[in-house]
């Protein structure tokens, strides 16, 4: 059997290296804070009524989530903390366990894999389940689950025999819940989900290749490309700073690792936009040539150029037009259509829009925009089996 778990589901799409010991993944610490188990355990336990504790800091964050929680909780059928098992062979799923976490892996058959999710809404008359991944969030901070949500998409569908399962993060905030990534998948989307994790369990272990998973990674720390992304570091970010057993984190533990925080976040910050520049001029000297830079799914990176275009409120007559339509509130040093959609509606602010572009009181600049975009080839297969499948 190869060790893996939906959480891991980021690290499939980018490097097999891992998977060359399965004892290790599943014998791994959780991952995550002490303050984001804390909340996982807190929100357990508003579902099922399990007892838990945490930091007056996690119970302020679960407080502000509840009513998200009670929004989804309506649904249907709640289960908190259920753990799933899938079998990429024979394409079929089934519960474990709830409330176990990684603890119910144990139980898991040869060929396989599991995953739990933090909490499934089943609306079994409807043929359709929720599930919600929790995360812990601040203001500014990405945080992307879609890989995870789609692997428990389908391990819920699997176990259930649901048709279509909605999916979303639930982002936690000290102070503020929100939803992020909702998305639905059905029947062939499902599918298609199945196809792929099955193709990568599949595949050969590979040399390591670095990508998100690596944060989670077992194997990191005597890992060959591990060590070399760490060096390439090394013209940035001091080797004495690397030494240190800090990390960068959402949870500050105590004023050393502040100022470690503090003093490693603009060396990175450069380190990681001076890559960004090189990596976007690679792909466009790909382009340039006729042979565009390809993911390993298929996808194109190209650059697309998108023209943005914003009122000019240097123009005569432009700042008197957006009064007359009641937005002088967006006027500062200059203004935004966002800022306009804000202060008197998107439908008024669509229309003056097109009145400010048609009296030519707007100004325009081009600007890059890189992304991964599917192929015409790409889209035209899903279309095909899509009709294969009907």
């Amino acid at each position: 059997m190869r060790a893996f778990t939906a959480s891991h589901s980021a690290a499939l799409t980018h490097c097999n290296a891992w998977l060359a010991d399965d004892a290790r993944w599943l014998d791994a610490p959780r991952p995550g804070t002490t303050l984001g188990i804390q909340k996982h355990g807190l929100m357990q336990a508003e579902v099922d009524g399990s007892d838990a504790e945490g930091s007056e800091k996690a119970h302020d964050a679960v407080g502000a989530f509840r009513p998200l929680l009670d929004e989804v909780a309506m649904l249907g059928d709640t289960i908190a903390e259920v753990s799933l098992a899938w079998s990429p062979v024979a394409d079929e799923g089934r519960e474990l366990a709830r409330g176990e976490g990684r603890g119910a892996y144990a139980r898991l058959q040869p060929g396989e894999v599991g995953g739990t999710a933090d909490l499934c809404v089943l609306a079994v008359a409807e043929s359709k389940a929720y599930v919600v991944d929790y995360k812990s969030w601040a203001p500014g901070v990405d945080v992307d689950a879609r890989e995870q949500l789609r692997t428990l998409a389908l391990f819920v569908s699997r176990a259930y025999g649901v048709e279509e399962v909605e999916v979303r993060t639930g982002l936690m905030g000290e102070s503020e819940g929100k939803w992020a990534d909702v998305e639905t998948f059905d029947y062939f989307d499902l599918e298609q989900i199945a196809v792929e994790r099955a193709e990568q369990l599949a595949r050969p272990i590979g040399p390591p290749v670095p990508g998100p998973g690596c944060r989670w990674c077992p194997h990191r720390a005597d890992c060959a490309v591990a060590r070399a992304a760490v060096d390439a570091l090394a013209d940035t970010v001091p080797a004495e700073m690397l030494a240190r057993s800090h990390k960068l984190s959402l949870d500050v533990v105590d004023d050393a690792h502040m100022e470690w925080q503090l003093a490693m976040i603009p060396l990175v910050l450069a380190r990681t936009e001076a890559v960004l520049v090189a990596t976007k001029a690679y792909a466009e000297r790909k382009q340039q040539a006729g042979t565009p830079a390809v993911f390993a799914d298929g996808r194109e990176y190209t650059n697309q150029p998108t023209t943005v275009e914003r009122p000019a409120l240097e123009e005569l007559g432009a700042i008197e037009t957006i009064r007359d339509y009641g937005a002088e509130g967006a006027i500062r040093m200059s203004t935004s259509w966002d800022a306009l959609d804000k202060e008197i509606g998107k439908e008024k602010a669509g229309e003056l829009r097109r009145v400010l572009h048609d009296a030519g009181l707007t100004r325009s600049r081009v600007q890059d925009s890189f992304r991964a975009r599917k192929t015409p080839e790409m889209k035209s297969a899903k279309k095909r089996g899509k009709g294969r499948a009907s």
